[in-house]
């Protein structure tokens, strides 16, 4: 949304699979082993360092980074393709953990030689395990994923030995599943039925969060340094022209039925409208004289946890 807004640089914004196959196809396939390796490297990040390999026209992003008072690491995954002048970004960066999973598991297929299949319609190099072909989106081997015959008759031999096996396993998973509904507290349910004690509106913080965030709010629970964190994410789509639009609401879980509220962020680790262009940012000030705030974080705040009053300011503003 930066890139986009701010530089003028087109932006496409990918879920893990499709960037997972971008990656594959535009550094992996017929890469040498060192060209492997250091994919390996850039993809699996460095602490507050941006790790990055070019490989022809295009370039793989990868940073993580920790803000100050911010409970968890930001990470942001880009492929830029230089020639048409185009970032593609994955969609959430929650989902970073997935997509080096998936990078990894294409790695570990070309370095073991198992990527010798080619689509039977357009004749480009497939990964294992594809079911569609990227190039011409045809579907591989009558709708069955494409493995190598190699790989197949492995698969049903294991399975053969171990049916028994994964059939306990199944049902010791459903046990405990079922001992783990029944003891441990749900503290993502906690909080979205909740309400703030000091900005009770009436309306719980799903119910405000989601006219917040027009609807789209992913909930999400994470631990960090033995303390536990729910959060809300969504794109916020009140002055995007002028903000960061990428927000996440950290809530820090204090015992089984209390919980307080930590901040809100934006994608870059600043608190929610406080890190504007200049240009506009002005003009939007000048509409704080008709409220009792002195700036944007607090009235944002106001209005995400269910204040009609200052929601409509918001939306005024968008107007």
């Amino acid at each position: 949304m930066f890139l986009d807004k701010m530089l003028g640089i087109k932006t496409v914004y990918m879920d893990v699979e499709p960037m997972a196959e971008l990656i594959d196809r535009c550094f992996i396939q017929g890469a040498e082993k060192e060209q492997l390796d250091q994919v390996r490297a850039t993809i699996k990040g460095k602490f507050f360092l941006i790790q990055q390999y070019t490989k022809g026209d295009y370039q793989l992003r990868v940073s993580e980074y920790k803000i100050r008072y911010f409970p968890f690491n930001l990470r942001t995954v880009w492929v830029y393709d230089q020639k048409n002048d185009t970032f593609y970004e994955l969609r959430h960066r929650r989902w970073y953990k997935k997509l080096r999973k998936a990078v990894y598991e294409r790695l570990d297929c070309a370095v073991s030689g198992k990527r010798n299949l080619f689509c039977p319609q357009c004749g480009v190099a497939i990964s294992v395990g594809s079911e569609f072909c990227y190039n011409c989106g045809g579907k591989l081997s009558n709708g069955k994923t494409v493995v190598s015959q190699q790989a197949e008759t492995k698969k049903k031999s294991v399975w053969k030995k171990i049916g028994i096996i994964i059939l306990i396993v199944v049902i010791a998973i459903i046990v405990l599943f079922g001992i783990l509904v029944l003891c441990i507290p749900d503290n993502e349910q906690m909080v979205k039925e909740g309400t703030m004690t000091y900005y009770d509106y009436g309306e719980t913080l799903d119910e405000s969060l989601k006219d917040w965030f027009g609807g789209d709010v992913i909930w999400d629970s994470f631990k960090e340094d033995g303390k536990e964190y729910v959060t809300a994410s969504g794109v916020c789509p009140y002055m995007a022209d002028v903000y960061n639009s990428d927000q996440t609401f950290v809530f820090q879980i204090v015992d089984d039925s209390h919980f307080e509220f930590v901040g809100a962020y934006d994608s870059d680790g600043y608190e929610i409208f406080t890190n504007g262009t200049d240009d506009l940012m002005g003009a939007y000030l000048r509409l704080l004289d008709s409220c009792e705030e002195d700036n944007f974080y607090n009235l944002a705040i106001k209005a995400a946890f269910g204040d009609q009053e200052s929601l409509n300011m918001f939306k005024d503003m968008q107007n």
